[in-house]
């Protein structure tokens, strides 16, 4: 073959890649308020992980582009190329950047408070009537949005992705949450269990012991998750 005819296959090459680029950058424009995610991540990883996609499916083969000879690569064709590829590489690093920084701003100013709600609550169970002798039954009181957060960085430290400080501050606590919040659904099963199964004439007799597990279990009701990483968490500890 000669070098005229190698040359041709290259510009095809460059012109393919064109092509495909502009159907990448279509599908950054059109879906990048609401990206597909995989089923298995959170929303903000799962959308870092598209725009990561986006980006290895033009880079790998713009690396190879790049090797061809310098002649081909300086023409004018290969020239646009090249400017597109760079524009959208700053348009995906851009976006980037606005989901890791708008996540951070929602972690300053909303999971900061969740920590501090109580690690337990309280709730009439409506089957039970407004009449009944049951005490209200208690319930984990763990924020969705804290365990979704503790989901994000998980994915964010296993894709390489730079983590905020004030979510990495949260998760570097993920272990005492989890064995305190095993803990607690285990005393809430038990305390809920105990509440709705004794009988009218059983209630007297075990007033006391009740009593006792009510003042002890308020800690929890009145203390928060944060406690659990200062030294706090007895009611983690204690036995129904």
């Amino acid at each position: 073959m000669c070098s005229s005819d190698l040359e041709k296959k290259h510009m095809e090459l460059i012109a393919s890649y064109a092509d495909d680029l502009r159907v990448v950058q279509h599908l950054f424009v059109e879906n990048r308020n609401n990206p597909p995610l995989h089923s298995n991540l959170p929303p903000i990883a799962g959308a870092l992980t598209w725009c990561r996609g986006l980006l290895d499916r033009v880079r790998l083969p713009m690396d190879k582009l790049r090797l061809l000879d310098r002649k081909v690569m300086e023409r004018e064709e290969a020239r646009e190329v090249i400017k597109d590829y760079t524009t959208f590489l700053g348009q995906l690093a851009d976006c980037e950047k606005h989901l890791i920084e708008a996540w951070g701003d929602s972690i300053e100013s909303s999971s900061q408070a969740k920590l501090k709600n109580p690690l337990l609550r309280r709730e009439e169970d409506p089957a039970l009537g407004a009449d009944s002798k049951v005490a209200a039954l208690l319930y984990v009181n763990f924020d969705p949005l804290l365990v979704r957060l503790l989901r994000e960085v998980k994915y964010f430290l296993l894709l390489d992705f730079k983590v905020p400080s004030s979510a990495l501050e949260i998760y570097q606590h993920s272990e005492v949450f989890r064995r305190h919040m095993g803990n607690l659904d285990l005393i809430v099963n038990m305390y809920n269990g105990i509440q709705t199964t004794l009988l009218p004439v059983e209630r007297p007799l075990l007033k006391n012991q009740l009593d006792k597990i009510n003042k002890l279990l308020s800690q929890g009701v009145g203390g928060s998750p944060a406690a659990m990483t200062t030294g706090g968490g007895e009611i983690g500890r204690a036995h129904v």
